[in-house]
């Protein structure tokens, strides 16, 4: 069976509310993408977890809502997470700063600029995981180095910021980045994409 497939199996199963194993499977498989888009909405690590419980109390109760013809799966989440970040950012009454941005982000937006914002995030989501599996291969150095050229940093100001010599800089990206591209493939397999 592929991934894919046992994706949907998965959701499936989880509909039945009294399968434990598939609701332990599916907050496994899930949870750390919950995490990442609650903090990419500006939620404290403090709030965090409170969000991830309200939000896997509301995917008990309206899972059986979501069908296929709604577009992918993790779109769907995203905005059921997005909406539990809102009403928390609200509920805390963060900065104005932050929730107007939040509420930029979702309202201003088509459903295809969304579909693309959720992408993003996804692919910047499986970039921090791929990272954090090869950190301990490398020199913290060379790890600074990729994520300040991941930030848009140019390789003279990395060489000034670091003091290392330019071929350092590129070296340190180009192993880098080839072990980053195996390991996303990796997850990529793995999840089913």
């Amino acid at each position: 069976m592929d991934k894919k497939t046992t994706r949907y199996s998965l959701l499936k199963r989880a509909r039945d509310l009294g399968d434990e194993t598939a609701w332990s499977e599916f907050y496994e498989y899930y949870k750390n993408f919950i995490y990442y888009i609650l903090s990419k909405n500006g939620l404290s690590e403090m709030d965090i977890d409170d969000a991830v419980q309200k939000v896997m109390l509301i995917l008990v109760k309206k899972i059986s809502t979501y069908s296929e013809e709604k577009g992918k799966f993790r779109s769907w989440l995203s905005v059921v997470v997005s909406r539990v970040a809102y009403r928390e950012i609200h509920k805390s009454k963060r900065s104005d700063e932050i929730k107007n941005q939040f509420l930029g982000e979702v309202d201003d937006k088509s459903d295809s600029e969304l579909e693309q914002i959720i992408q993003k995030e996804w692919q910047s989501y499986l970039l921090t995981i791929a990272l954090g599996r090869i950190k301990s291969r490398y020199k913290r150095t060379a790890v600074e180095v990729f994520e300040l050229s991941m930030r848009g940093a140019s390789v003279d100001e990395i060489v000034e910021l670091k003091q290392l010599k330019k071929s350092t800089v590129y070296s340190y990206n180009q192993r880098i980045k080839a072990d980053v591209k195996v390991e996303l493939a990796k997850l990529i397999s793995h999840i089913g994409l």
